[in-house]
């Protein structure tokens, strides 16, 4: 026979065992339909900045995508392919983890419309999903979201917010010219000391024209090691930063013309960057827009 102390055990463990349901059922623990991969292809994708992000700028970035590759602006700056596959890949994977506030508890979670980042991702025919992003979880650990179309407030266990708070010049791509040496013809320098012309023969093996003596071929005691150096610092150079349109003044101070047989391509350098002394102004056929090298760089090619 049961006591009737047992029976009062008993009862209040089944509703604890009911409050845990029903707590699972309610708040926090709310069940929800997950999202799912967009179909089609991504087409544009735009990120709306706060005034109160790290960058203050309240940007607007818009960055396309055609023929596989991503631009940015109107200008259609080269992007980095990288970093947008990225930010594309986890706005279509975005992955619900739990609803933390089915209120407009938007302050809270940094998502009202002076903090929140806003991201649209769209098709050729139109969108296929639009977020705002609030703050941070403890120790980026993830993000709270807020997703058009869904009530609530959303943990997603990506940092999303360190993904998407940035700014165009930090989404551009960095590289500037990219070339194969095997493929080079040709390389003329103009510098103070005037100008002459790097012809490649054979394949690492370079000659100066006009610049033979009597009796002596183009090419002769030239040092084959330091010119090969010398031309793998022209076909392969990065931007450091991007500089603004009147930051060049006068005519550069070098100026390399590239011949390749697929392509060629041009870099000047002008000087110091007034506003970074580690930094050397310069611009190319390949950059829309001036940009800096370090000056490590750019006393390697000068």
């Amino acid at each position: 026979v049961v006591s009737r102390k047992k029976w009062i055990q008993l009862g209040a463990i089944a509703l604890l065992f009911l409050l845990i349901i029903l707590g699972r059922l309610s708040g926090r623990e709310e069940r929800f339909e997950p999202l799912r991969p967009w179909d089609g292809k991504i087409a544009r994708l735009e990120i709306s900045l706060p005034g109160g992000s790290n960058y203050g700028t309240g940007e607007h970035i818009i960055a396309r995508k055609s023929g596989g590759s991503w631009t940015l602006g109107e200008r259609q700056y080269p992007a980095d392919e990288g970093k947008l596959t990225r930010m594309a890949d986890a706005l279509n994977n975005l992955s619900l983890e739990e609803l933390v506030s089915s209120k407009e508890d938007l302050e809270r979670y940094e998502l009202e419309e002076k903090s929140a980042i806003g991201v649209q991702a769209f098709s050729a025919d139109g969108l296929l999903r639009s977020i705002r992003l609030g703050k941070s979880a403890d120790r980026g650990r993830g993000s709270y979201v807020a997703v058009d179309g869904r009530s609530g407030i959303f943990l997603v266990s990506e940092d999303l917010r360190g993904l998407f708070d940035t700014d165009m010049a930090a989404l551009r791509s960095r590289q500037i010219i990219s070339m194969k040496k095997s493929d080079l013809l040709s390389v003329d320098v103009t510098g103070p000391g005037g100008t002459y012309r790097m012809i490649q023969e054979a394949e690492g093996t370079w000659r100066i024209s006009g610049q033979a003596s009597a009796g002596e071929k183009e090419g002769d005691g030239l040092d084959q090691e330091k010119a090969s150096r010398f031309i793998d610092q022209l076909i392969s150079v990065n931007a450091a930063a991007f500089a603004d349109e009147d930051m060049l003044q006068g005519r550069p101070a070098w100026r390399f013309i590239l011949e390749g047989q697929q392509a060629s391509a041009e870099l000047s350098v002008y000087g110091l960057d007034s506003e970074n002394e580690n930094a050397w102004l310069c611009s190319s056929s390949e950059s829309i827009g001036p940009f800096t090298v370090g000056s490590w760089k750019a006393e390697q090619i000068m």
